[in-house]
């Protein structure tokens, strides 16, 4: 029973890794917002991207990501987030990047998460688009005990300013926890 437990289990995985179209699939497009998924083959996990436009300055749009008084309550701003924590900073006229820590309890049977970024923020400046992009470096500082680093983590924003004023949000999500 358990050897054919652990060949359907290889079969079920061989399976799932060598699926996918390679092609961006929209999954949900309601009220402007559309949410596209994509499964490469070789890939086990599934990417997911968002679209939607705000009625907002890119201003607006980026400041969240500047706000260091997220610090403070993170959990207000990320579900279940128990600590952030912005370790360095360097700031250029249009580039801007930091270290960030992020920690989240996640209830049974998950154990503690930490997530440890590069974010790096930079604006086009013939078109205006900017883009912030979080790439994982877990080997930056040392590992806290008790907490699972996450080694894969590739998120990235992308606000390009439309003629009518508004602001079309690009978010593609590509990490693991």
């Amino acid at each position: 029973g358990a050897a054919s437990l652990i060949m359907v289990t290889t079969l079920l995985n061989v399976i799932w890794r060598s699926s996918g179209s390679n092609d961006w699939e929209l999954k949900i497009d309601k009220n402007g917002t559309q949410v596209y998924t994509l499964k490469s083959p070789g890939n086990n996990m599934i990417l997911v991207k968002g679209v939607t436009k705000w009625k907002y300055t890119l201003s607006q749009c980026v400041a969240p990501f500047f706000d260091e008084s997220i610090q403070d309550d993170p959990g207000k701003w990320l579900p279940m987030c128990t600590e952030y924590k912005i370790l360095k900073q360097q700031r250029f006229p249009r580039f801007h990047t930091n270290l960030q820590l992020y920690k989240w309890d996640f209830p049974f049977p998950f154990s503690p998460r930490e997530v440890l970024v590069q974010g790096q923020v930079s604006q086009n400046p013939e078109t205006k688009e900017i883009v912030l992009e979080n790439i994982a470096v877990q080997n930056a500082i040392p590992r806290n005990d008790g907490y699972v680093r996450t080694g894969h983590h590739h998120n990235i924003w992308r606000f390009t300013p439309q003629e009518n004023g508004e602001v079309r949000v690009e978010f593609l999500m590509d990490m693991n926890f």
